[in-house]
């Protein structure tokens, strides 16, 4: 007996106990043994047993499934008990109060809270047949109750089969990135137990950095995943420097584009592990077919063969086999995971036997290499998050709430007409809750009338060609953030498949962004800032319970809004908080490294350093325009920025605004480089020694000057001592390695006590401490209430640099000037900080208005020209 038969023999939820002290199931309190899990599941059954009412000696158990171990107990306890059971989204109480109307389960098992119970629902004895295992929902939460019967024979042959054509062993981890309540994801907490291996449960996404701590730390060689998750995966470059246990990648849930899997086939050449392109459906308890990693290139776009003890073949209209390759007709699966069939009420449990056969709807071709390829589909259904949605059922519950629309689409997207246009208010919201879809994921559009045939049926295909274009022109997004995207990036048509660093976005537009992801209710993974845009325009709301959880806020973001507090007190009063506008120069470096550094590794040198410059610049010039203009006439270098390479003699308040000079010379020097191509290429693929070898250069430069020219602490605005603050920041952004992260911490600390002694103490501080803590990433976990007010405070930092000087003159003019006796300085530094933070409030909403103006003229002329041009 081969191990096939040998698992479809002794399924695994009567074997658990052979794997003993190995660890089957690991959680955040810790791990639970195969033997512990065992003890768990036998007390779960002897505990149902005792509350059962009297008569009912099989019950039917509805199970809100989630990764905790209390809800996989109960579902292998029915398992070994032969007790059927319905699987159901944890937390989705209407779609499991609609379930216990419809099959009157005797037992609900739920989370109430943080509080697993065992609810009695249903005193009745139920018909069901004697091989009725689990019922799984056909497509998500379209609101029909079909549910897929799958029997001990189909859970068993299907997990074998995945066990056996990956090779899985004992030794074999995987983690929940999917929710098991969907049959692919039950099918991996199948398969593991029947391997014995470890399945790590947790409900971080996988953008959050704790996923694939744990995924480590556990040792995951197993990581399934849908098609929508690889958009995540190809941000990273290399997959097991995060994954270095990785061995197996899974994808099924619907097609994976041709170009990406190819990509991921190369990765896994690359780094040692090995890509399984799946198809399934649930009425297969899920798994069909598989392509094997050692595929030629070219079926990189079939779905590959039938799984073990399974087989494919292509019939016709008249049911009549296809043998030649290249020929379409319908994809009909036999084998012993063919579902019992569907049940709509409780009475259709009883019914016993199993398909056949398994019309899967798809339409497919055979090709030379005896693989299969899909090329269309036979129903009205679409594939979306791994769910089959039935296109006539979402007609259909739409027309039960009042709504007349047609509805089409494809495995990317739901697309859904109507002609009154009253109907279009919250649409999409609500579909997007209901069916579990994102917003990029569901078009809604209104049109003068439904196409028809001339038969007088709706014309889809119209329909479809219609939704292909509608797409092409304005892709799908959510407004409120869209918007927000279009005015810190200064565009009115953003570039959704790159992410925000590469469409050059910026330190002060990354706070403004992240201030509206936190204010929308949003789950913001870490380093959000590298993901697609339309990633961050398909973020879902935190879960309702994640409320009280403290939000994380970066050092980098309270450093800026310290060193512009220290800048208006040092300002504003005879304090001695000197440091804050030197240590903004280290957070240039900073910010240029981690916002443009993908546009200077591609040589887009102008766009980085206009990214990083306009801004600021425009506040600059129209400030010295208003001195000017009221004061006197400003010298001239101050215009053509290089003022900070003037003693001034006569104090004006222009002075504080060296820093902008400072910073323009700098980012010149960082982003010049970039323009000679292979010092371009070698940087982008060693970024921290190139700020090493700069850092090296400026202490050259600065020790010259101290020896040669007697540079003394005032003189700190040099170019020289600018640049070697900024590649502290440039560096600390890329150092990665404890070793780099040691080395460039001395280097700091040496240079700031042999060539910075003679500063203020406060400048030594800011520049030591604050560069620390990036170098180490320091972050606060505070109230979300708390962490949007330091989010929109470090909105306001550019606005209120700019216009504190202007505050410091009123305040002054009052409380020194006017007043008997003058303020303290606490009172002065309140009154300016307090103006300032007031001024750039009102001052911001008029900025973005205007940019929004210009970017939107500017668009517009690039329309009228491309239309002049042809």
């Amino acid at each position: 007996m081969d191990r096939f038969q040998q698992l479809v023999a002794d399924p695994f939820w009567r074997t658990l106990e052979v794997f003993g002290d190995k660890i089957a199931l690991t959680t955040e309190t810790g791990d639970l043994s195969y033997s512990e899990l065992v003890d768990r599941v036998d007390r779960f059954v002897a505990d149902t047993i005792e509350r059962l009412p009297d008569g009912i000696n099989r019950p039917l158990l509805l199970i809100e499934a989630s990764n905790h171990i209390e809800p996989i107990t109960a579902y292998l306890g029915s398992l070994r008990a032969q007790w059927p059971v319905i699987l159901t989204e944890h937390s989705a109480r209407e779609k499991t109060d609609r379930l216990q109307s419809a099959f009157r389960p005797n037992l609900i098992a739920r989370f109430s809270g943080r509080d697993w119970i065992m609810q009695p629902a249903n005193t009745e004895a139920l018909e069901m047949a004697p091989e009725l295992a689990v019922m799984l929902s056909t497509s998500g939460s379209t609101g029909s109750e079909k549910l897929v019967r799958l029997s001990h024979r189909n859970l068993a042959s299907n997990a074998a089969a995945i066990v056996d054509y990956l090779g899985l062993s004992s030794d074999d981890g995987a983690i929940t990135s999917l929710p098991w309540h969907y049959s692919y994801g039950m099918s991996v907490l199948n398969m593991q137990l029947s391997a014995g291996g470890r399945l790590t449960l947790t409900d971080q996404p996988l953008t959050d950095r704790d996923f694939w701590k744990t995924a480590q730390q556990t040792g995951t060689t197993v990581l399934p995943l849908v098609p929508m998750q690889f958009d995540v995966l190809s941000l990273k470059e290399r997959i097991k420097a995060d994954l270095p246990s990785l061995k197996y990648l899974l994808q099924a849930g619907g097609k994976l584009d041709r170009s990406i899997a190819e990509a991921f086939f190369d990765k896994g050449d690359a780094e040692d592990f090995k890509l399984f392109l799946m198809y399934g459906q649930t009425e297969a308890a899920p798994r069909i077919s598989y392509l094997p990693p050692s595929a030629p290139r070219k079926s990189f776009d079939t779905i590959g063969q039938a799984i073990p003890g399974g087989h494919l073949r292509i019939v016709d209209q008249n049911g009549t086999e296809i043998s030649e390759c290249g020929t379409p007709g319908e994809l009909v699966y036999t084998g012993p995971n063919v579902m019992m069939g569907y049940a709509e009420t409780a009475e259709e449990l009883s019914n016993s036997g199993q398909l056949p056969e398994l019309l899967t709807g798809d339409i497919a071709e055979k090709t030379e290499e005896g693989f299969f390829r899909i090329v269309g589909r036979s129903k009205r259904f679409v594939k979306l998050n791994g769910l089959r949605i039935s296109l006539d059922q979402v007609e259909a519950n739409l027309r039960d709430a009042g709504v007349a629309a047609r509805v089409t689409g494809s495995d990317q997207r739901l697309d859904v007409f109507l002609t009154d246009k009253s109907m279009l208010s919250g649409l999409r919201d609500r579909l997007c809750r209901d069916l579990k879809l994102s917003f990029s994921q569901v078009s809604t559009q209104c049109i003068s009338e439904f196409p028809q045939l001339p038969s007088g049926k709706v014309d889809y295909r119209t329909l479809q060609k219609r939704a292909d274009e509608l797409a092409v022109e304005k892709p799908p997004t959510t407004d409120g953030l869209y918007s927000v995207l279009c005015a810190a990036l200064r565009t009115r048509e953003p570039d959704l498949s790159v992410s925000f660093r590469d469409h050059g976005g910026d330190s002060l537009a990354y706070l403004e962004v992240e201030l509206t992801l936190s204010e929308m209710g949003l789950e913001i993974p870490e380093n959000w800032e590298d993901l697609p845009l339309s990633f961050l325009l398909d973020l879902k709301p935190a879960p309702s319970q994640r409320n009280e959880i403290r939000q994380l806020v970066s050092v980098d973001l309270v450093l800026r809004i310290l060193a512009i507090t220290a800048v208006v007190a040092g300002h504003a009063t005879t304090w001695k908080t000197m440091g804050g506008a030197y240590f903004l120069l280290v957070l240039s470096g900073y910010s240029i490294a981690k916002f443009q550094g993908p546009t200077l590794f591609t040589r887009h040198v102008v766009r980085a350093v206009a990214n990083t410059l306009v801004r600021i610049l425009v506040w600059y010039y129209l400030v010295l325009l208003f001195v000017h203009v009221v004061s006197g006439a400003v010298p001239l270098y101050w215009w053509v920025l290089i003022s900070n390479y003037q003693q001034v003699e006569a104090f004006t308040k222009v002075e504080w605004f060296w820093y902008v000079p400072a910073m323009a010379q700098v980012t010149v020097m960082l982003s010049l480089p970039f323009m000679i191509q292979p010092l371009g290429t070698w940087i982008s693929r060693n970024p921290f020694y190139f700020g090493v070898c700069l850092l090296a250069a400026s202490i050259g430069y600065v020790t010259f000057m101290q020896v040669q020219l007697g540079l003394s602490a005032g003189d700190w605005r040099h170019t020289a001592g600018a640049l070697q603050l900024a590649v502290f920041g440039w560096c600390a952004y890329y150092a990665k390695e404890r070793a780099e992260k040691l080395a460039l911490v001395s280097a700091v600390l040496i240079v700031i006590w042999l060539q910075w002694f003679e500063t203020y103490p406060t400048i030594q501080a800011f520049i030591t401490f604050g560069t620390i803590s990036l170098v180490y990433g320091f972050q606060f976990k505070l109230r979300p209430r708390l962490a949007r007010m330091l989010a929109y405070v470090g909105t306001l930092t550019l606005p209120i640099y700019m216009l504190h000087v202007f505050a410091v003159a009123a305040v002054q003019r009052v409380g020194i000037a006017h007043a008997d006796p003058n303020w303290p300085n606490w009172l002065l530094f309140l009154s300016t900080f307090i103006l300032s933070i007031v001024a750039a409030m009102v001052v911001l909403p008029i900025e973005k208005r205007v940019v929004g103006a210009i970017a939107f003229s500017k668009n517009r002329a690039r329309s009228v020209w491309k239309k002049t041009a042809r």
